[in-house]
């Protein structure tokens, strides 16, 4: 069970959202539908943090990162 509410998914699916899926529910609800969590990755294209903050990860992580 995803625990996901109905609401959740309508909001997160708008271009305007002020809200931001977590990245542990985007992997569940990925892999419930099959899709491949490297595809995922790929999309991605920032994480926000507190107060909206943006920040760019890596796909891997390396030396280089840590």
């Amino acid at each position: 069970m995803l625990c996901i509410s109905e609401n959740n998914l309508y909001y997160w699916a708008k271009e305007d959202a002020k809200g931001n899926i977590k990245l542990s529910t985007l992997i569940k609800l990925a892999e419930l539908v099959g899709f491949d969590l490297e595809e995922v990755a790929e999309k991605i294209e920032f994480f926000s943090q507190f107060h909206g903050h943006k920040i760019k990860l890596p796909k891997y992580l390396d030396e280089k990162f840590l």
